[in-house]
């Protein structure tokens, strides 16, 4: 009896897993041979006419842009007035009586005085670009690059007393520089 009923359990877990895994197919087989079969079917039935017909219906579209287009109101353009030159402005070179008049500074002595050191690293490039920054915040041309080593030492200006010296580092403070301090130097006495 044990027997029967094993083997009728057996018998009936194999009909079990042949009629399951013999009925099932995967879905994208399924579905794309009735799509191949359909679309061979519609291209039998064709003409020629017909197949032009229907390529036109495809790449015709219905979506009407016009209600979503954009329309630009651009005011009219004013009158160009001239430019000015602008003295910060570089526009070319000057001619060689109009330059030696205006930038050079003749240094007639040099003497002890005062400078603010404004910034102190060991990277070239670092005091470059700060020494760039203070000249075009300031307008500063008295701005000195001093390699001490193992430091590279920013400092400004060339002043005969403290109290203009101290105005200078207050405004360098003001600006962000909080390692600025006032230093003794030799200084350069320019021509004026």
């Amino acid at each position: 009896m044990k027997n029967i009923i094993h083997s009728s359990l057996i018998l009936s877990i194999c009909l079990l897993l042949f009629i399951s895994f013999h009925c099932g197919t995967s879905t994208g087989t399924r579905y794309s041979r009735e799509n191949q079969s359909s679309d061979i079917e519609k291209q039998e039935n064709q003409t020629p006419e017909n197949q032009v017909s229907i390529k036109e219906e495809i790449t015709t579209e219905e979506f009407d842009m016009t209600p979503y287009s954009s329309k630009l109101d651009l005011p009219e353009s004013p009158e160009l007035k001239p430019r000015t030159r602008n003295e910060s402005v570089w526009y070319g070179y000057e001619n060689e009586k109009t330059s030696s008049l205006n930038n050079q500074r003749v240094i007639l002595r040099s003497a002890e005085g005062y400078r603010v050191q404004v910034f102190s690293t060991d990277d070239l490039n670092e005091a470059n670009n700060v020494k760039s920054d203070i000249y075009f915040k300031t307008g500063v041309k008295d701005i000195y690059l001093i390699f001490d080593p193992p430091f590279y030492k920013l400092r400004v200006g060339d002043f005969q007393q403290a109290a203009d010296a101290n105005s200078l580092y207050f405004k360098m403070k003001q600006m962000g520089y909080k390692e600025s301090k006032v230093v003794k130097d030799i200084i350069n006495i320019f021509s004026q």
